[in-house]
């Protein structure tokens, strides 16, 4: 066999040989045009190639699809890299926005406060929530208490100022209390 001549593809061998060249050229084209830009759709145009062919490869052939996503990566950092670099550009040449915006997002100094219901991490509890979250373990630790409070509403009622208000039982209970006199002796009122 080895004294064979290689012969030339005929017929439907060689349109699938040009559709496999033009295919493979198309996808070189396609992974350069993604690393300078990562917008598909327009890297997809500008080689004359449909999503759902493009869909199609990435299925079919696993090399182009790694080579595809890194290429998007690849873009996305260098868009990137040339956004920041305009932005410094315009920083340094006396944009206020441009330096407001750079400082806001580099520089803890600079960056804006974050309101407590935003922060990541932190732990912060209103004292309307450390009161309602005390109501809740005393109505959970008091059976008794459990069914006459329902858990989304606080034990003592407040007064518009914050202050607790006390119930009729509440003052009937401090009414039977000992008072301390300065000498030491308990009375009773």
């Amino acid at each position: 066999m080895e004294g064979q001549i290689k012969r030339k593809p005929r017929g439907a061998e060689k349109k699938a040989e040009t559709i496999r060249l033009r295919q493979e050229a198309q996808k070189k084209k396609l992974i350069e045009i993604l690393r300078e830009s990562p917008n598909i759709s327009s890297a997809l145009n500008r080689v004359g190639i449909d999503r759902s062919t493009f869909s199609r490869w990435k299925a079919e052939d696993y090399e182009f699809s790694a080579k595809a996503r890194h290429a998007v990566s690849e873009g996305i950092e260098r868009t990137a890299d040339n956004v920041e670099l305009s932005l410094l550009n315009n920083a340094r040449n006396g944009d206020v926005r441009s330096q407001k915006f750079y400082l806001e997002h580099n520089h803890e100094r600079y960056k804006p406060q974050k309101d407590i219901s935003e922060r990541d991490g932190d732990c912060l509890l209103t004292n309307e929530r450390l009161e309602k979250i005390k109501d809740m373990m005393i109505a959970w630790r008091d059976p008794n208490l459990n069914k006459q409070v329902k858990i989304d509403q606080p034990l003592k009622n407040k007064n518009p100022d914050g202050n607790t208000k006390k119930s009729d039982d509440d003052k009937n209970e401090e009414n039977s209390k000992p008072d301390r006199e300065s000498d030491g002796h308990e009375t009773t009122t």
